[in-house]
């Protein structure tokens, strides 16, 4: 009979919805057990954790610093400050250190204080009541995050925690500074209308963590794209603080905003101040210069054309002044060629070009003339130039001095009456689906991970080898062997013929039928990769159910180390094989005569050299004879990986059985049995899975929810099993 040769004993089975489902139902309590245990923790985290509120805010960043009155008043100054930020600029802004810090230092956060409590649950059953403002607490470094006590005393205030060898009196309202040798400690306690011996913990956390926390949880967002309004949302446990800290993030942001402001208009204020003695001397010489002038010729008069070419002259030196000022102004923020920058060049070459035959025609004026214009120029320009230097320094004056931002918080911070966090229902909900799906993985995992056999399939899929039969579990063979009944008694196929297993070894015979087992092929071996496989439970209720369907059978327990065949049969173990083999007695004269058709020889006495014993010739003889005189030979051999009996013995048989039990057997135990048996030269014929417990969705036994099908009907009999003798015509009966 040819094999396929075997494969890997790592290859598994496609996975079905049925092996899923075969999983959940086999490892139920697993799954259960994990669903439970994340149904439970959602439970606890929805009753213990604490709630989260948030807070919310609204920024709108104007297009211009100031309104449309103050635009009148400051003009041009106002102009060069309209420094307009994006709204991804000012959202970086809002969450920078320089507005949470002060923030945070406004509202001392990195001070921690509340109601001392012997416990967490204590602490979650405690009243509100009044809290002490702890104006100042400075701790060392190294006691940063320790908690410290605060009680109340009649006249202060006594402070308990590490580094504080004996307690730090703090009077009300007072800074306190205590030396010790860890460092120096600064607290300062307002009064505060508490009950005497009212304790709280206090903490000093570390101010740069605080700052990073605040910043970290900090949330800022544009409302919608380019309509630069800014929402601001920050979560917190407690909703009073928080409420507090995001209106003073908004004061600190425009605060800020204002300072920049302010601080640009002082700078570029110092540097006209500078300018303007200057400006104010240039006037007054060019005034002396025109006086001085008219003093000698008196007063000139210019005809229309020498006016004319005055007044233009005096235009393009006022519009060339104003274009140079606004060119200086964009080259801070821009480079020589940005289009704004080469615009005002552009427009300051025309001027100039103007400036230029403005002087062509004063050169053409008479002497006295052209020299009286020129001074009246001087002195006109000087003018505009000082009056328009010291209207844009009174313009940065008022600058400075005003309130004025680029930015308004439009809704102060409020916090929503209902936590957003946790959600109740939503936490319950996902983790009652998370224990679910857990424990659905895990079922599956423990099933995937497991390497005993669970279904045919698997064997036939790695052995290459069919699974000839299906042994349910037997509840009545639990009984049997729990109960220890009478000798007669220990035999299922005895007491239960009905028996789902039993029947299940009737279905058994039909595949050796088919097998290559016949009249002149008829000793069969059963063995099993390990103990406890069940092969022994087999072998004997097969031999039972082959004698019932009327075969002459001959069952050896070749198992000459552990034997327990005689002990289901109630008789004693000697003499038996060993004796056989031993030469101490014939094989006919060991044969225990049991039911009608079936014969026992027993493993008998434990001998020293087994594997030497079966190498003989007396196995031979034994097993020659037996063929002519039975109609199946039956051996039970001890387990092919625990002993190398089985291996010997499987030379002699003509078909060989390996029983592997569901749940218990390896697949890499099943593969190194059926190598070691092939080696030998032995032909396993087939596979015999026992024990199987039927699952849901899983390779089951037609039997196993019949019970004893027929049975209870009378004026039935069984029918006749098949038969292995030969009939005349050559074929089997």
């Amino acid at each position: 009979m040819t094999l396929p040769p075997l494969k890997s004993s790592t290859a598994r089975t496609d996975v079905t919805i049925g092996r899923l489902v075969a999983a959940l139902s086999h490892y139920r309590r697993l799954a259960l057990g994990i669903a439970m245990a994340c149904a439970l923790a959602g439970m606890a985290y929805v009753l213990l954790a604490r709630p989260v509120y948030q807070a919310d805010m609204m920024i709108q960043l104007d297009d211009a610093a100031t309104s449309s009155s103050t635009w009148s008043l400051l003009g041009d100054a106002a102009s060069l400050f309209d420094m307009k930020s994006s709204p991804a600029a000012e959202t970086q802004i809002i969450g920078s250190r320089l507005v949470v810090e002060r923030a945070v230092d406004k509202l001392r956060l990195h001070i921690g204080i509340e109601p001392a409590a012997s416990s967490w649950l204590a602490r979650w059953r405690a009243a509100p009541g009044p809290v002490p403002e702890v104006l100042r607490f400075d701790v060392p470094a190294g006691l940063e995050g320790e908690p410290f006590v605060l009680t109340m005393e009649s006249e202060g205030w006594r402070l308990e925690g590490p580094g504080l060898d004996v307690p730090m009196r703090v009077r009300a309202g007072i800074e306190q500074v205590l030396s010790t040798a860890v460092g120096d400690f600064r607290v300062q306690v307002a009064a505060c209308a508490c009950q005497p011996d009212a304790r709280f913990e206090l903490v000093r956390h570390s101010w740069r963590k605080t700052v990073a926390d605040v910043r970290g949880r900090l949330v800022v967002q544009e409302k919608a794209r380019q309509s630069g309004v800014l929402i601001v949302t920050l979560a917190g446990h407690d909703p009073e603080r928080l409420r507090a800290l995001v209106r003073e993030i908004g004061d600190q942001y425009v605060r800020q905003n204002v300072e920049r402001k302010s601080a640009e208009a002082a700078q570029s204020l110092v540097f006209l101040e500078r300018q303007l003695p200057s400006l104010k001397q240039e006037l007054e010489a060019a005034q002396d210069r025109y006086t001085s002038m008219t003093a000698r010729h008196g007063v000139v008069d210019l005809n229309e054309e020498a006016r004319l070419a005055l007044k233009a002259a005096s235009d393009a030196g006022t519009q060339r002044l104003w274009l140079t000022q606004k060119r200086q102004e964009l080259v801070t923020r821009f480079t020589e060629a940005h289009p704004g920058v080469m615009a005002i060049d552009r427009q300051l070459d025309v001027v100039r070009q103007k400036q230029q035959d403005m002087e062509k025609v004063m050169r053409g004026l008479p002497a006295l003339q052209r020299q009286t214009a020129q001074l009246a120029l001087d002195v006109r320009i000087a003018t505009e130039r000082y009056t328009s230097l010291l209207g844009s320094a009174q313009q940065l004056a008022l600058m400075k001095a005003g309130r004025v931002a680029s930015a308004r918080v439009v809704d102060p911070a409020e916090v929503a009456e209902d936590p957003v966090a946790p959600n109740r229902l939503m936490v319950l909900v996902a983790a009652l689906l998370a224990g679910i799906v857990a424990g659905a993985g895990a079922a599956f995992a423990a099933d995937w991970m497991a390497s005993a056999v669970s279904e045919p399939d698997e064997i036939e899929h790695v052995l290459g080898v069919p699974v000839l039969g299906v042994v349910p579990r037997s509840a009545r063979q639990a009984d049997l062997d729990a109960a220890r009944q009478r000798p007669d008694e220990r035999l299922l196929c005895g007491v239960a013929k009905s028996d789902p297993a039993i029947e299940s070894l009737r279905s058994l015979l039909t595949a050796l039928q088919l097998s290559s087992l016949s009249r002149e092929r008829n000793v069969l071996l059963v063995t099993g990769s390990e103990p406890a496989a069940g092969k022994t439970f087999v072998s004997a209720n097969l031999a039972a159910v082959l004698a019932a369907a009327g075969q002459k059978v001959l069952l050896i327990d070749g198992d000459m180390r552990r034997g327990t065949l005689h002990w289901m049969f109630g008789r004693g173990a000697a003499p038996g094989l060993s004796e056989v083999l031993a030469h101490a007695a014939d094989w006919q004269q060991v044969v225990q005569r049991e039911a009608s058709g079936l014969d026992l020889i027993s493993c008998g006495d434990p001998q020293p050299h087994v594997g030497d014993m079966l190498a003989r010739a007396d196995l031979d003889t034994l097993l020659g004879e037996a063929r002519q005189r039975y109609d199946v030979v039956l051996i039970d051999t001890p387990p092919a990986l625990a002993a190398a009996d089985a291996a010997r013995l499987a030379r002699h048989a003509d078909l060989v059985l390996l029983v592997a039990r569901a749940g218990h057997s390896r697949l890499a135990d099943l593969t190194a049995a059926c190598k070691q048996l092939r080696q030998s030269g032995a032909a396993v014929g087939g596979v015999v899975l026992n024990d199987l417990v039927p699952r849901l969705g899983c390779y089951g036994y037609p039997y196993a929810g019949y019970g004893g099908y027929g049975a209870d009907m009378p004026g039935r009999t069984r029918p006749r099993g098949f038969s292995l003798r030969r009939r005349r015509d050559g074929g089997v009966a």
